[in-house]
Parts: C-alpha cells; sequence; structure tokens
C-alpha cells in the first residue's frame, strides 16, 4: 500500500450503492489491513506520519502533533550548533 492511497479511505468520492459484491481477490485490502498498516507506520515513524496526516488535511491533531514532536527534535538537537549552544536553557525554545 503506498502512502499517497491513504486519505481516500477517510474520505471516499461516493458510498457504492450497488447490488454487485465487492471485491474478493485476495490482493484486495480490508479496511483492518489498512488500519494495521496505519499501526505499525505510527509506531515506526510518528512524527513523519502525524505531519502527513496533518498535511493531507485528514487530523487537525496530527498537524499540532507533529508540530510538537518536531519541536522536540530540534531541542534535542540544537546544542550541535555552537551559536545555540551559548544560548540560555529558557530562551532556547523561543529560538
Amino acid at each position: 500500500m503506498k502512502l499517497e492511497d491513504l486519505p481516500k479511505y477517510y474520505s471516499p468520492k461516493s458510498p457504492g450503492l450497488t447490488d454487485a459484491s465487492a471485491s474478493t481477490s485476495k490482493d484486495a485490502l480490508s479496511i483492518t489491513d489498512v488500519m494495521a498498516a496505519q499501526g505499525m507506520t505510527q509506531n515506526r515513524a510518528e512524527m513523519g506520519f502525524s505531519a502527513f496526516l496533518g498535511k493531507m488535511g485528514i487530523s487537525m491533531n496530527d498537524r499540532a502533533r507533529a508540530t510538537e514532536l518536531l519541536a522536540d527534535y530540534a531541542l534535542s538537537r540544537c546544542d550541535r550548533v555552537a551559536a545555540l549552544r551559548k544560548l540560555p536553557a529558557e530562551i532556547k525554545p523561543v529560538v
């Protein structure tokens, strides 16, 4: 499954009201497969997956979470830059 295909599971174009049976192909993904893939992705790459869901407009909570995770990551890495290392700890989050 490609990450780009994920938004269609959140907002399908039409409800598909027909009397035809659903695809029974072994290659077709069920919603359970999609949820499992999302869970594994969230576990392995929380910041990236939250940023993707926020960017696609699927979840505003994930947009805020991605911002928080990015800020935490930046604060954990900022001491590698000499100019930022000299700043007091209370000013670093503002910068």
